[in-house]
């Protein structure tokens, strides 16, 4: 199935429950709806790709569609987060926009900020260890993948990537490399093995779409600027709520949801 973008701009998610336990999925569906309702409030269209579980709860937030076509898809590991991600924005044209469950996009002026037809691709910002708190990961992900042979153009060091909180692509070469990138990936780690405490989507996701660009030369799009990430966010409005501050903004988020939608709450 092919999903073709409207002229207005049109956002994705896409979740799939799969390996979730229950008490994850609320926090989960709490943050999509969030962003869902951020989103329409702000002018965009916004689709929903998921598996039946997820539809059953997350379809209270007012998305313009949701296909429940995540429901045969198997994930390949639990530490791999990104894989409904790649399946589903491989299906879209070039310049979808995939946002994350947990970015929010608050302001209206992020309808003009996520403009990218003059980039091969557009990223929220790029990440360094110096910009971003669970930096202890990169040494994790990249120890485990120490066996798990490279593209030819990334190298192993890894010392800043890109944060794809969100992301879209206006380059068919650069999309069809990325995307085919990811599935050998996926090919090695059954054949080499990842650790359990690794987050192979730091390197598969992230680092291996900024070595790409790097080598072929793509022009990118950031977001936010990496020198100022906190005040930037506040003054365009952008959020996001990456790992355990889910939790901690758990009842903020609610409150959020009854301002914007008491229907919805």
């Amino acid at each position: 199935t092919i999903f073709y973008i409207q002229k207005d701009m049109e956002l994705v998610h896409s979740f799939s429950a799969k390996g979730c336990p229950i008490e994850n999925l609320f926090y989960h569906c709490v943050t999509f709806v969030l962003s869902c309702l951020y989103a329409k409030q702000n002018g965009f269209k916004i689709n929903l790709h998921c598996d039946k579980l997820t539809n059953k709860y997350f379809s209270v937030a007012p998305y313009d569609n949701i296909y429940v076509d995540l429901e045969e898809l198997e994930k390949p590991h639990n530490r791999i987060y990104a894989h409904s991600k790649f399946n589903v924005m491989e299906k879209y044209p070039l310049g979808a926009i995939h946002i994350d469950g947990d970015v929010i996009l608050m302001y209206p002026i992020l309808k003009e900020l996520l403009k990218f037809d003059d980039y091969d691709v557009i990223v929220q910002c790029k990440e360094t260890k110096e910009n971003w708190d669970g930096a202890g990961l990169y040494e994790l992900s990249t120890e485990a993948l120490k066996n798990c042979e490279y593209p030819e153009w990334a190298p192993r060091e890894c010392t800043e990537m890109y944060n794809c909180g969100v992301v879209g692509i206006n380059n068919e070469n650069l999309k069809r490399e990325y995307f085919d990138t990811y599935y050998l990936m996926l090919e090695r780690f059954k054949k080499d093995g990842i650790d359990m405490h690794s987050v192979p989507d730091i390197i598969i996701e992230q680092k291996f779409l900024m070595d790409l660009c790097n080598k072929r030369g793509y022009k990118v799009k950031f977001l936010l600027d990496e020198h100022r990430l906190k005040e930037h966010s506040n003054e365009i409005g952008y959020q996001h709520l990456i790992g355990s501050s889910k939790g901690r903004l758990h009842k903020q988020c609610l409150k959020l949801i009854y301002k914007l939608n008491k229907d919805v709450y």
